[in-house]
């Protein structure tokens, strides 16, 4: 008689923290009939246990909470420390009451994910992510949400922060300001992508008179010398950029004697003499 092999079991040890984010794709499938039974088998035991001991349904759910809670107590799964990095003063302080977690919260009921909906419901921070660590403590990180450009509306100018909203209230003269200036219709949604595709070039990024939004899906720029960079559509958006910072690199195309620099084509670069007689092009990065 042939033996018959058991399947190894292997072990996962759980990892300590636990960030918001779930792999995406997974799921558990349980065969409707077996779902019924295990709900039905469940309804039937509460309801036996709430009869028994004389309670309703909601006295009985009471009990079984705090039984629960107890336990967590017991093994020290209790919330002793919260941490917030990223965000100091008022900021801080709303995001943490935003989180409704205090010392000594069952860390079971600690959601990552309840936790992040929360904070980002404030409206004060982006990029939030939240880690429950075992056995106590919850880590929060966030950026602060903040200005990062100045939109022009008819005769006036509106802040813009850096999830692309409006900041209600805020008066700002172009000349004070110290932000990009940015114009057209869509411009303020616009506006996050943009700086962050300048941000890894700050030499780019400080030589910036201007931004207008074309057509609502791409970017003219116009330096401080008068060139006009005429970007690609926003999901070409970065690649365009770093291509102008290679091409101001190895050839200071910025410092020649042009008006314009064409960069809606992915494998050439054309290029507009201050005279306009003629059209110059650089094929592939600039060699």
């Amino acid at each position: 008689m042939s033996k018959v092999k058991k399947p190894a079991i292997k072990s996962k040890r759980a990892k300590a923290s636990e960030p918001v984010k779930a792999l995406a794709g997974t799921e558990e499938k349980v065969p409707l009939s077996s779902l019924l039974l295990g709900i039905a088998l469940l309804l039937a035991i509460m309801v036996a246990g709430a009869a028994w001991m004389g309670g309703s349904m909601p006295q009985i759910e009471n009990r079984l909470t705090r039984i629960f809670d107890r336990s967590a107590e017991t093994f020290g799964l209790t919330l002793a420390q919260i941490s917030i990095d990223g965000v100091q003063g008022p900021t801080r302080i709303r995001v943490e009451a935003a989180t409704r977690l205090k010392i000594g919260d069952n860390m079971f009921r600690a959601s990552p994910q309840r936790i992040q909906n929360a904070v980002d419901a404030t409206g004060l921070v982006m990029n939030v992510t939240v880690y429950r660590l075992w056995p106590n403590h919850i880590r929060i990180t966030a950026d602060p949400v903040a200005p990062i450009a100045i939109w022009r509306q008819g005769a006036d100018w509106q802040v813009i922060d850096s999830l692309g909203r409006v900041v209600p209230g805020a008066s700002v003269k172009p000349s004070d300001a110290g932000l990009l200036q940015i114009f057209g219709p869509g411009a303020d949604i616009s506006a996050p992508s943009l700086v962050h595709a300048f941000e890894r070039f700050p030499d780019l990024a400080s030589r910036i008179d201007r931004a207008v939004r074309v057509s609502a899906r791409r970017w003219d720029i116009i330096f401080v010398n008068g060139i006009k960079v005429r970007l690609p559509r926003d999901e070409n958006l970065s690649e365009a950029v770093s291509r102008l910072a290679q091409l101001q690199a190895e050839d200071m195309i910025l410092d020649r004697a042009i008006s314009q620099i064409d960069l809606r084509h992915s494998e050439q670069v054309f290029l507009t003499p201050n005279n306009q007689d003629r059209m110059g092009t650089i094929t592939g990065s600039g060699e």
